[in-house]
């Protein structure tokens, strides 16, 4: 693991494996409990910074957000996808898909998948 401490870096830090790197920016919540789209919505800045780096099959990004109370949330960050994981890594809940057709706050519910514009 690295830190990288520059504020004006997408990560706050970096876990390497053999096979992978994963980028993590970590960002306090008031709020924890919010739906995926809240957390979308408030955390839009970081989850853009970490879009910023390169993704691939062995390159992963990762917002971590935490409460005054010690309580944690993880959620895997692509192109299209943002989806709550455990901290095992494992998928938590339904993945929020982003539209990339156009900037908005336009929400589409669908069966498994809610698309927001934006």
């Amino acid at each position: 693991m690295e830190f990288l401490p520059d504020p004006a870096t997408p990560a706050n830090f970096l876990i390497q494996t053999p096979s992978s790197i994963t980028f993590v920016r970590v960002r306090f919540a008031s709020r924890l409990h919010g739906s995926l789209i809240e957390i979308l919505t408030e955390f839009r800045e970081p989850i853009e910074r970490l879009r910023s780096i390169p993704a691939s099959e062995n390159i992963g990004r990762e917002l971590w957000i935490y409460s005054r109370y010690g309580f944690w949330r993880y959620f895997l960050i692509t192109d299209m996808l943002v989806e709550e994981i455990g901290s095992d890594g494992m998928p938590a809940s339904t993945p929020v898909k982003r539209s990339v057709e156009g900037a908005g706050e336009t929400v589409k519910e669908k069966p498994g998948v809610t698309t927001v514009q934006g």
